[in-house]
């Protein structure tokens, strides 16, 4: 109760003040602060434990100050000040620390890693972004110089002068040393705001106290502070264990020395994703058949045997296995007789289950058509059986 009288005198004392000042306020926000302030003794005064009555106090107090703090010129342009808002923010940020724990760097969760995007967005040269991150800071952290060259910093490269002039001025004010180092930047931002008589006084000194500019040395040493990554404390990790190599599988593709070791249900088997038993129905004639053009020969799925296959089945009927050196025979000649017989049964191998210009492809051209005997159909059910689970 006491906390929160003393909050209602202080925001009428405050309010007196402005009017004395010949400052204008906006009154909504001024009424809403006091009314949010005078509200606050019934809220804290509920609670019968003692640290929910502090905490709900101070909470109360943060939301009228707010109000207070939007009614509050921003006369930083003029006076070159810093506004009233943001030394009343920033009286609040402790608090805030406190409650979320250790935050990093700049002892708070919230403003470290503001921080940290703030540097980052003036490492990438995003200037409206940085900018924004570190009035947002300036409020939090009033005393924390870090964000007054960082503020700098992103408005001389938006050619933003009065917000030049303000954190430059904040800058002074924290620490008088940085006057005599800043000479220069603070008289090139009053003459930019049309400020020449000012300007030309800061010129004229900074002329008779020559001293390097210490921005640019500050914002890379901001920079490198914010992004700062610390290494793992010990114990806060733990080790994994190594995995143990991967296993290989236990089947391993025959090496072949030539094509000709290819031609073998084995490889056969292993190279082709779909393997299906079907029935010869015919071919469509043409007069451009030929040893390397071979017909469209028709074929009708019975049953499949790995992979998955559509029941009307086009083929490529080659004439020769695809191999090195093959050659076609001096005596060849398309006929009738080198067609099988229709409805006679083929075990089919496609490597490819994807029809190229309306034909699939069989694995090593006639090679990958085998009759359907019993003695082939046993030959390659060993082998379905010796690699079950690979079949579909």
């Amino acid at each position: 109760m006491v906390i929160g009288g003393a909050a209602v005198l202080l925001s009428k004392l405050f309010l007196e003040w402005h009017k004395m000042q010949n400052k204008v306020m906006a009154p909504p926000a001024v009424s809403l602060g006091i009314r949010a302030l005078s509200f606050s003794e019934p809220i804290f005064s509920r609670s019968r434990s003692p640290n929910r009555r502090s905490i709900n106090a101070w909470l109360s107090i943060a939301l009228s100050l707010s109000f207070l703090a939007l009614g509050a010129p921003v006369c930083m342009a003029e006076e070159e000040s810093v506004p009233l808002g943001l030394p009343l923010i920033g009286f609040m940020a402790p608090v805030v620390s406190v409650e979320l724990g250790d935050g990093g760097i700049y002892g708070s969760l919230t403003v470290s890693n503001s921080a940290k995007v703030a540097a980052k967005a003036l490492k990438s040269g995003d200037w409206s972004g940085a900018q924004a991150e570190y009035k947002k800071l300036v409020c939090l952290q009033p005393k924390q110089e870090d964000f007054y060259f960082g503020l700098y910093k992103a408005s001389h490269a938006l050619k933003q002068w009065d917000q030049c002039a303000l954190a430059l001025k904040g800058l002074m004010e924290l620490r008088p040393t940085y006057r005599d180092k800043l000479l220069f930047e603070y008289g090139e931002s009053l003459y930019q705001m049309n400020r020449f008589d000012d300007a030309e006084l800061f010129f004229k000194e900074a002329l008779a106290k020559p001293s390097g500019s210490i921005i640019e040395k500050r914002i890379a040493q901001i920079i490198e502070k914010a992004l700062f990554e610390p290494a793992p404390t010990p114990g806060t990790y733990k080790i994994l264990p190594t995995l143990p190599p991967p296993v290989e599988p236990s089947y391993k593709p025959p090496t072949v020395a030539n094509d000709k070791d290819e031609l073998n249900y084995e490889a056969a088997f292993m190279r082709s994703e779909s393997i299906a038993i079907a029935e010869y129905k015919g071919y469509d004639q043409s007069d451009d058949i030929g040893f390397y053009s071979p017909p469209r020969a028709h074929f009708k799925v019975l049953k499949v045997l790995k992979g998955y296959l559509h029941s009307s089945l086009p083929v490529r009927y080659e004439f020769h296995q695809k191999i090195k050196n093959e050659q076609k025979p001096s005596d060849w000649k398309f006929g009738e007789d080198l067609m099988p017989r229709k409805n006679s049964k083929w075990i089919l191998f496609v490597p490819n289950a994807v029809a190229t210009d309306g034909m699939f492809d069989t694995y090593h051209g006639s090679y990958g058509r085998q009759e359907c005997t019993d003695e082939n159909l046993d030959k390659l059910m060993q082998i379905i059986d010796q690699h079950k689970g690979q079949t579909k």
